[in-house]
């Protein structure tokens, strides 16, 4: 006999979530049907976690030291939707490694919200429900990394696209900055961790901001009196 609990979520800005390098919030897409097969266990879910973020961590060529049980935690609840939802913590570790767990934490949470359709992506899913690698029934709903190793501070971290009324990112573009990034390193096509995390530093509207700096700077002498002149023109 199974026995339902509904708790309440774990709020932004949580213990679990402030002592972590990398914090993926994610949320089961449709409430399992009555006769659906078995969640998989807590401890069942923490091991084949490490599984995958060490070998996430061996396909990106990080020569850091292997993940082991303690360095993740995972909490879920049923939602009152009958859905599950929950979080994934990496715990700090060295921090000399901080910034690559960082990294992977992002491939990570682009394994539970994986919906490209290419051929290449495909095979990166992981569901923190069944705990199976290769599908997914979960989206990501927030991500949050650590600022420095020694502080507390978070920042977002973000993928795909969010739209108006939906809990989950859309993970769907592979031409999306983030997701191409994430497919080349998981399936050894001159992916780039340096451009990776770059690009994880920034969010959607600093980087709207810098491409509008750049399209605002000035022109050279030449070009500004060819402005000048085309102006004129449209004034006619």
């Amino acid at each position: 006999m199974q026995i339902l609990v509904w708790w309440e979520p774990l709020v932004p800005g949580s213990a679990m979530e402030r002592g972590s390098s990398v914090c993926i919030r994610f949320e089961q897409l449709r409430a399992p049907q009555r006769n659906a097969e078995a969640m998989a266990t807590r401890q069942q879910i923490r091991s084949k976690l490490v599984e995958v973020l060490n070998k996430i961590q061996q396909v990106s060529g990080v020569d850091n030291a292997p993940f082991v049980a303690t360095d993740v935690s995972y909490i879920a609840y049923i939602n009152k939707a009958g859905k599950l939802e929950g979080l994934i913590t990496i715990q700090k570790r060295a921090r000399e490694a901080l910034e690559d767990d960082i990294a992977i934490g992002a491939m990570l949470a682009f394994h539970i919200g994986n919906d490209v359709q290419s051929e290449t992506a495909q095979g990166f899913k992981w569901c923190p429900v069944s705990g199976e690698y290769g599908r997914t029934q979960c989206g990501v709903t927030a991500i949050t990394a650590a600022h420095t190793w020694a502080g507390l501070s978070r920042r977002k971290v973000t993928m795909g696209t969010q739209k108006a009324g939906r809990h989950t990112w859309i993970m769907r573009d592979p031409k999306e900055g983030t997701i191409r990034r994430i497919v080349a390193l998981l399936s050894g096509r001159n992916g780039d961790r340096t451009s990776l995390l770059a690009r994880l530093r920034t969010t959607p509207w600093s980087r709207r901001k810098q491409h509008m700096i750049r399209a605002g700077q000035p022109h050279t002498s030449s070009d500004a009196m060819g402005s000048k002149v085309i102006g004129t023109e449209l004034m006619r």
